[in-house]
């Protein structure tokens, strides 16, 4: 007669409760807003557009105290619901924008770090402090690299599509054959089409001023391309 011995279920702080839906349901909710909550405890870093913010600490303790599925699904349901335009991003920030900008690869570490934590709590990692603080210690490393990994995507990609837009003006400029030049944009307020028919001056050596008008300006650069006009 053999006896068939079954490993218990993987326990967290959560499970001291009873287990059910509702309770399960009522953990993951209120960990995300507990994330929200948190994300708004915001302090200004100058080096980076990424504040220093008590999400992280959320994080961790809904990995540590709900396990590594519904601690995922906590965070996950968090960042969602700050994608579809609620508040719940640093600094009151929402919407699919701020989901998927700068800050995005914080936002998925947040998911990762979660479950990774969790799966080290319901390994008893979550028991003494000596193998606790090795946990949340692996899990703000994994928010940080993947956030400053994405980060600095980001940032190179915004460098290089401005480089390129720069270039093209150049291009632009060499190849008209018109008597025109290209200027440091002055007298328009922006740079969006509205403002590309907008009569503007420009101040001359003789002191008076000389009405130019500009033929075509390009969103996201500092040079406009206009031609004189006899006064």
């Amino acid at each position: 007669m053999s006896i068939a011995i079954v490993p218990p279920a993987p326990s967290t702080l959560i499970d001291l409760i009873d287990r059910s839906r509702v309770r399960d349901a009522v953990a993951v909710v209120g960990f995300a807003l507990l994330t929200a909550v948190a994300a708004q405890i915001s302090i200004p870093l100058g080096f980076t557009p990424v504040p220093l913010t008590g999400q992280t600490f959320a994080v961790l303790l809904a990995g540590g105290v709900l396990g590594s599925r519904r601690g995922g699904l906590s965070m996950l349901l968090y960042v969602a619901l700050g994608a579809i335009g609620l508040p719940f991003y640093a600094d009151g920030a929402g919407g699919w924008t701020a989901a998927t900008g700068a800050t995005a690869g914080y936002l998925v570490g947040f998911i990762v770090a979660a479950i990774v934590v969790g799966l080290m709590a319901e390994h008893g990692q979550d028991r003494k402090l000596s193998t606790s603080i090795p946990a949340f210690i692996a899990g703000t490393m994994i928010i940080y690299t993947i956030g400053a990994g994405w980060l600095a995507y980001d940032l190179v990609s915004r460098v290089q599509s401005h480089s390129v837009s720069h270039r093209s003006w150049s291009a632009t400029c060499s190849r008209r054959s018109s008597p025109a030049r290209c200027c440091p944009q002055r007298g328009v307020s922006s740079t969006t089409p509205a403002d590309s028919r907008r009569r503007v001056t420009q101040p001359v050596e003789s002191g008076q001023d000389q009405p130019i008008e500009p033929e075509f300006v390009g969103r996201g650069t500092r040079f406009i391309v206009v031609e004189e006009r006899p006064t």
